[in-house]
């Protein structure tokens, strides 16, 4: 029986720490579908991931992912990690703000054999926002006068974000 975990595990290490985006072709089902709320239209397959690893390569390239605990039950694999990098490109459509930033999150992984067809993600993204200063939580900063020039809600983040993209409205963005 094929070590799902180990599958799950080279995901970060290849794709992620490694930077090898062709490691997603014997990785993932020609079918992959990826789950995640900022960025809903993906292309299926491998493509999909490259796609979505790309854009946060863009934003932090020297980002690391570090896996905490993997659990595994038949044919799913629970994973809890930490994505820590500098923010030194674009990201959601804003400059680069030269900021190191660290969140946790999780990714939820269905296998069919040995690839993963489907993945579900949860980062902290607005905890990494908000690192990056490019977000305020409330509508007013500690000593009054509201919002700076450049800071933005997380709202208007978001919203800025799937135009640029051209995604669809998500819950966030409202």
């Amino acid at each position: 029986m094929t070590d799902i975990t180990a599958i799950a595990t080279r995901y970060a290490d290849a794709v992620w720490n490694a930077r090898d985006l062709d490691a997603a072709d014997e990785i993932f089902a020609a079918d992959h579908v990826y789950h995640d709320a900022l960025l809903p239209n993906l292309p299926t397959g491998p493509e999909g991931v490259r796609q979505r690893r790309g854009i946060y390569l863009a934003a932090m390239p020297d980002a690391k992912v570090t896996l905490h605990r993997i659990l595994a039950d038949g044919q799913h694999v629970a994973v809890d990690w930490t994505y820590t990098g500098t923010n030194s490109g674009e990201i959601m459509g804003m400059p680069a703000t030269g900021r190191t930033g660290s969140i946790g999150g999780a990714h939820f992984f269905r296998f069919e054999g040995e690839r993963i067809a489907e993945t579900w993600t949860y980062p902290d993204n607005l905890g990494l926002l908000q690192q990056l200063g490019l977000v305020t939580i409330g509508a007013r900063r500690l000593g009054g006068g509201g919002l700076g020039p450049d800071r933005r809600t997380a709202r208007q983040v978001f919203a800025h974000f799937q135009r640029q993209t051209h995604l669809p409205s998500s819950p966030l963005a409202r």
